[in-house]
């Protein structure tokens, strides 16, 4: 009987989970579809047609190759974590793990779903696995606000010419960008403050296993994730400096700067699926600031979600059925 109740009470827990998957999924999806519809009939469809019409097919050849830089510079940051306490993970593991991120972040807030890339590696502690994943985005966070903060107050110094406005949002980026890169240059200090701050959280075991992972990751692992992280970034925003150029000739600085800015102010709005509509919204804004057309900065940035999220995350969809089909469930470990 106990035994009955119990499967009852997760079997309740887990329909009410997808519930709320489900629902979350249809908000982003609204959302995206809100934003999306606003932004196109404001440019014009035809106009956007006739962009991509007229569009140099080379460059989405140059974009696309780039694409596959780009995953191999991610598969070589989560390569390099995992083998940091499962040196013999397979190759397999890695693939179905990566792509089922890309997948699973697609689908939530903020791209959160990617830490679900954890439950592909098995046979190790997941707590511990999901501190590494963490680390993966805590890196790839400081190379881009370092990237973007500098962009946007670029922006902002054009067009402000209030120093008493400027200065104090400089000082507060500095300070701010000085703690991050402290902290991710010094693991040690990271694991000290989770300590400090693991006496007055609940679940401390858990958070013990998370502290963990930096019985692994020390100064070095510190310096290879990172330099691995701006390599992903130089091509990601090279990607996007390209797409621009297949509509349009831009500057290098000016479109670096657009793109960065671009990328930055999406990460702080995840309320769209993919950042759809959130992306190009910012991208229409910050390219217009250096006199590139709207339908250059839309398309572009459109095709760089095509490129760099929709793709990799039906791979990975191909991925997460195959784990459902021969395990039964992505939960089983």
């Amino acid at each position: 009987m106990e035994k009955r109740s119990t499967s009852a009470r997760i079997a309740r827990r887990g329909r009410a989970f997808f519930s709320r998957r489900r629902v979350l999924f249809v908000a982003k999806l609204l959302v995206a579809l809100l934003v999306m519809t606003v932004l196109v009939r404001r440019i014009q469809p035809v106009r956007i047609a006739q962009a991509l019409g007229h569009a140099r097919l080379g460059c989405f050849g140059v974009a696309l190759a780039l694409s596959l830089l780009n995953l191999y510079l991610q598969f070589c940051k989560w390569r390099y974590l995992v083998r940091l306490i499962k040196p013999e993970v397979s190759m397999r593991e890695l693939l179905a793990s990566l792509f089922a991120g890309f997948t699973l972040g697609f689908i939530t807030p903020g791209r959160v779903g990617e830490f679900g890339r954890v439950v592909f590696v098995k046979d190790r502690p997941w707590v511990t696995l999901l501190g590494f994943a963490l680390l993966d985005k805590l890196y790839a966070a400081a190379i881009l606000y370092l990237g973007g903060t500098a962009s946007l107050l670029l922006f902002l110094a054009a067009r402000l010419r209030q120093p008493l406005v400027l200065w104090p949002l400089v000082l507060f980026g500095a300070v701010v960008l000085s703690l991050l890169y402290y902290f991710v240059l010094h693991p040690e200090a990271m694991r000290t403050l989770l300590y400090s701050l693991n006496i007055t959280l609940p679940f401390r075991e858990k958070i013990k296993q998370l502290i963990a992972t930096f019985d692994y990751f020390g100064r070095r692992q510190a310096w290879v994730l990172l330099g691995l992280c701006a390599g992903f970034y130089v091509v990601y925003i090279a990607q996007f400096y390209i797409l621009t150029l297949a509509f349009e000739p831009v500057r290098v600085l000016p479109g670096v700067q657009a793109a960065t800015a671009t990328l930055f102010v999406k990460t702080l709005v995840p309320i769209s699926l993919g950042d759809l509509g959130v992306r190009e919204r910012a991208a229409v804004e910050f390219f217009s600031y250096v006199h590139v057309q709207d339908t250059t900065a839309f398309n572009a940035s459109l095709m760089l979600f095509v490129i760099n999220v929709l793709l990799p995350s039906l791979v990975g969809l191909g991925f997460i059925l195959r784990e459902k089909l021969s395990n039964g469930s992505l939960g089983s470990r």
